[in-house]
């Protein structure tokens, strides 16, 4: 669990220092809800990054925590990396789960940016963020209606 903006930082630092190929990927989720200082706290890092930057990341990590390929929301699939030793969830979305609509929101959005080692951050504006969500809880609520007509007709 990160607390506070402090902790938040060491844990973007941490993963950042553990890259060996300058890498981007733009920070999501409850970590830049933080950032924004819109959360107080959150449970993981969720990045979106494209493909041979989710490798390079995880080539990296793995020496240090365990990786899962989970199924979340709308049956996306996304990396999870549990690094124990600093009590951390790494969640890194591939770019071509967002449709190209979505993602080329996302590249337009204005963006802090943040580099720690090799890894550079690019944290969304609010705005993007929100819709964003919006998004996920779209898919969520669909598949929730589409989960709830399959069970009234069996």
């Amino acid at each position: 669990m990160i607390e506070n903006r402090a902790q938040l930082m060491e844990a973007l630092n941490y993963i950042g220092s553990k890259i060996e190929n300058p890498v981007n990927a733009y920070l999501i989720g409850g970590a830049a809800m933080m950032w924004h200082n819109l959360k107080d706290a959150t449970k993981d890092v969720d990045i979106v990054t494209s493909y041979e930057a989710a490798n390079d990341i995880v080539s990296a990590l793995r020496l240090h925590g365990k990786v899962e390929y989970k199924e979340g929301v709308a049956g996306v699939t996304f990396l999870r990396i549990m690094l124990p030793r600093k009590n951390l969830v790494v969640q890194i979305f591939i770019q071509s789960i967002y449709s190209t609509e979505d993602y080329q929101r996302l590249e337009a959005a204005e963006c802090e940016v943040l580099t720690y080692g090799k890894l550079t951050y690019k944290i969304p504006d609010v705005k993007t963020l929100v819709a964003l969500k919006d998004i996920q809880m779209h898919a969520l609520y669909n598949e929730y209606q589409s989960l709830k007509e399959s069970r009234s007709a069996g």
